[in-house]
Parts: structure tokens; C-alpha cells; sequence
């Protein structure tokens, strides 16, 4: 239960893909992060995604990474 109840914020720092928690909600409220092709914003919960499966996230344009939860 590493992630399931911290802000998706927090995910995309660990992973890597912002180098800031500030850059991360900035990313999502511009709508630029995409958890498997659909749009995420600030409201999305990552207690939503199902443990043990990979997605892929994108940030902006160029930046993917291939994540999967041990929640």
C-alpha cells in the first residue's frame, strides 16, 4: 500500500517522469498525463488502478514509462 493513498502527484516523481511534485500537479492540471492513452487529472485515485498489472503512463508528448503497482 506504497502509493494507494498518496496523490498521483507522488507516482509520477517516483517513477521519475517530473523531477517535482509542483511539475507533476502542473502537468496534470494542464491535462498533459495519460495513464494507458486516457487522460488523468488531479482527481484521478490510484487506488483505481488494479495491482499487478502494467500501464503505461505519458507525460507530455515524449515522455512514456511502463509502471506496475505493488499496492
Amino acid at each position: 500500500a506504497e502509493y494507494a493513498d498518496k496523490p498521483l502527484a507522488a507516482l509520477l516523481v517516483a517513477s521519475g517522469s517530473c523531477s517535482s511534485s509542483r511539475d507533476a500537479r502542473r502537468l496534470l492540471e494542464q491535462g498533459a498525463v495519460k495513464i494507458d492513452g486516457e487522460r488523468v487529472d488531479l482527481s484521478f485515485a490510484i487506488s483505481a488502478l488494479t495491482p499487478g498489472q502494467a500501464y503505461v503512463l505519458q507525460v507530455g508528448k515524449r515522455t512514456f514509462r511502463k509502471i506496475t503497482l505493488d499496492i
